[in-house]
């Protein structure tokens, strides 16, 4: 999908596991969004009233969008985020599974308010083999799991909560 515009209806899609799906476009609609695949979110907006659930390996990079809705990482998913920015507008993410950041990446409420990181699974600050790089998450983010910093910079803005371990 570059540069294009899908819409899910309310029955929702489903990428099967022994897919590939590759987001460079707009995805909208009120349906659920479902990857078993792997992911390749290179750029673009994923928007609408319905879930979007990452059940298997996944990679993002460049400027992303994410409005109106939830990104569920299931337990054992992970993502590998790569240099870039995610702009969120009245979303969230919930990380049951990893999410690895790795060099220059950004996490931000778009709009103000409205949107969130939940981490009940683990969230790590990785290198990208050239350069340590920083991650900003400009949102409150919620922790319960674990959350470490193996290289780099980490930084985490107000309006959070902390139950669970810190690595630094």
């Amino acid at each position: 999908l570059r540069d294009s515009l899908v819409t899910v209806s309310e029955a929702g899609l489903v990428i099967p596991s022994d897919s590939r799906f590759q987001v460079a476009g707009t995805i909208d609609g009120a349906g659920p969004l479902t990857v078993n695949g792997h992911l390749n979110w290179v750029g673009g907006t994923v928007e609408g009233a319905g879930s979007f659930s990452i059940n298997s390996t996944s990679q993002w990079g460049g400027f992303l969008r994410l409005e109106g809705r939830s990104i569920i990482i299931a337990d054992p998913a992970s993502v590998v985020f790569y240099d870039g920015n995610l702009d969120m507008t009245d979303a969230s993410i919930v990380n049951n599974g990893s999410f690895d950041s790795r060099g220059n990446v950004g996490i931000r409420d778009f709009a103000g308010e409205g949107s969130s990181f939940d981490n009940p699974g683990t969230v790590t600050k990785n290198g990208n083999g050239e350069t340590e790089g920083a991650a900003n998450i400009e949102l409150p983010f919620h922790n319960s799991g674990t959350l470490s910093v193996n290289s780099g910079n980490l930084s985490l803005f107000p309006g959070g909560s902390h139950s669970g371990t810190m690595n630094a």
